[in-house]
């Protein structure tokens, strides 16, 4: 059996007094697709920005390729092969659809600008973005945003790919703040 790409091991996140994940234990192998459900409130996307290091654990530890990465910030996760596209998508608005993909290529993968542009186009294909790469970001629709929060996360080139309710809606009032 293959050594484990990612484990939690006693993972939990409380905000103040309320305990959203507790003594969560999880092993993700290299190539294995792994699917979380639960209602909402169960703790879904906490568990999701704790693997990306959006926000810390209160208890528990994370392991990456073999090593403890539970301190590390979002930003060396990504560096390392840990992406995340999130349920409300936030591109760069003023940006278009290819300028998002190529920040995410150079800046989380730490691509050359060739290399950058190739994983850019590779996104855009995958995601079936390709006619909207000239377009802003901004001037998006919901569920092309949602898409181009994917192409950004695929560009980065992961070994890991995290993703937060890519086809669900979400809430209203988020609904209200990202057609802005």
């Amino acid at each position: 059996m293959t050594e484990p790409l990612l484990s939690t091991h006693g993972l939990g996140r409380s905000f103040g007094k309320l305990e959203v994940l507790s003594g969560l234990d999880l092993t993700v192998r290299s190539g294995e697709v792994l699917g979380i459900i639960g209602p909402n409130g169960a703790g879904k996307s906490t568990l999701l920005s704790l693997l990306g290091g959006s926000i810390p654990p209160s208890t528990g530890t994370i392991d990456y390729a073999g090593e403890d990465i539970t301190g590390r910030k979002a930003h060396w996760r990504a560096r390392h092969g840990i992406a995340t596209s999130y349920q409300i998508p936030r591109p760069f608005l003023g940006m278009t659809v290819l300028e998002n993909l190529l920040v995410s290529a150079r800046y989380a993968a730490d691509l050359g600008k060739k290399e950058a542009a190739g994983a850019a186009w590779y996104a855009l294909e995958r995601t079936q973005l390709t006619e909207r790469a000239d377009d802003l970001a901004g001037s998006l629709r919901l569920l092309d945003r949602k898409r181009l929060e994917i192409a950004r996360a695929l560009a980065g080139k992961p070994k890991l790919l995290l993703l937060d309710e890519v086809a669900g809606s979400p809430s209203r009032s988020c609904r209200r703040s990202s057609s802005s």
